[in-house]
């Protein structure tokens, strides 16, 4: 008889009394690592508590100050925990961002994890990757906005009209798609 009729089958292998803790640990890191990953927003047609926000020259100012409809993002600088794909599309989306400001149709609020102090924020503005941030990265409790927010996972976008309900909430979106469906309606 050759070796191979004598082996069992792969599964049979794998599936052996020794490896199961391995599996059992591997799951247990999956559901863990995709509860963390999942953020639970605030509904559409929520209207937000009101909250301060500091700009780069430390002027502050409340979000119901703000006249006309709001996109907030929660952004985050790539790090070594962090993933790549969305950020290349966030930095790439934020330059989209401000030239709508730029052209009048809303106002862009960025919340950058981990940059809740104006040196902090300083200090990522002046990475080249990051200059855009310098007129729309500002500075708030970012723990207690992501909670509040439901965010738990960055980034993240909110688009609130003028009454500051929320309008429409979303991973990944298009700037086109926020101008033409969503900041016209």
């Amino acid at each position: 008889m050759s070796d191979n009729r004598r082996r069992s089958p792969w599964f049979k292998r794998v599936l052996v009394t020794k490896n199961l803790p391995i599996f059992f640990l591997v799951i247990v890191a999956f559901i863990a690592l995709h509860k963390y990953r999942l953020n639970d927003p605030i509904p559409v047609g929520t209207e937000i508590e009101n909250f301060k926000l500091k700009t780069i020259d430390s002027d502050e100012f409340s979000i119901y100050d703000i006249n006309q409809p709001i996109v907030l993002v929660f952004y985050k600088k790539h790090t070594f925990y962090s993933t790549y794909v969305y950020n290349n599309y966030y930095n790439k989306l934020l330059a989209e961002l401000k030239f709508l400001q730029d052209r009048g149709y809303a106002e862009i609020v960025v919340i950058s994890d981990g940059y809740d102090t104006v040196d902090k924020l300083k200090e990522l503005v002046e990475d080249k990757d990051h200059s855009v941030l310098a007129k729309i990265g500002y500075v708030t409790d970012t723990d207690a906005i992501s909670e509040y927010f439901g965010v738990r996972s960055y980034p993240h976008l909110f688009v609130l009209n003028k009454d500051k309900v929320v309008t429409y909430e979303a991973k990944l979106v298009s700037t086109e798609y926020i101008k033409d469906n969503v900041l016209w309606r």
